[in-house]
């Protein structure tokens, strides 16, 4: 994937109850977007997928700037730490500084399982934080907690770490 490129992976063999919701997916390891978007496309949730790999791309994206100008308005944002340019904690405080933004739910989906990042993602608003698994079966449980805890935004109060 070239930096900063959109991809669409609707899930559209998924079950599927209710309306298709979209969500936004931050990360620049093309195998964990890779997994990330099989095991979600697995929910009984439809979800209509963009990615982008970096933090300045992901702004844009939500932003609607340059060739994101016609993007949807994500329901949620999967948001990886380590990213190139502007990393996971800027792009998280852009969010929530943003009275156009600060209402979308952002989940940390990070390697990182050090309490300095979950403390600093947590005190920035961040909706939930998962620590990236390592085997399939785990980004299948993560795509379903990610499916039951993915409302979250009439109670953005709600904080909770999981590790996969």
């Amino acid at each position: 994937m070239a930096k900063g490129h959109l991809v669409d992976t609707s899930n559209a063999g998924g079950g599927g109850e209710g309306a298709t919701r979209e969500i936004l997916v931050v990360d620049d390891n093309p195998a964990d977007v890779r997994l990330l978007v099989e095991a979600l496309n697995r929910s009984w949730v439809r979800y209509h997928i963009n990615t982008v790999e970096d933090g300045n791309s992901a702004l844009a994206f939500l932003q609607h700037r340059g060739e994101y100008v016609a993007a949807p308005r994500p329901a949620l944002v999967l948001l990886d730490l380590n990213l190139p340019g502007k990393d996971g904690h800027e792009v998280l405080a852009e969010i929530t500084a943003n009275p156009e933004l600060q209402n979308i739910p952002v989940m940390i989906v990070s390697t990182s399982s050090n309490e300095w990042d979950i403390t600093r993602a947590y005190a920035a608003g961040a909706a939930h934080y998962f620590v990236k698994p390592m085997r399939w079966d785990a980004y299948l449980q993560l795509a379903d907690a990610i499916t039951a805890v993915g409302d979250l935004r009439n109670s953005s109060k709600e904080r909770t770490r999981t590790s996969v």
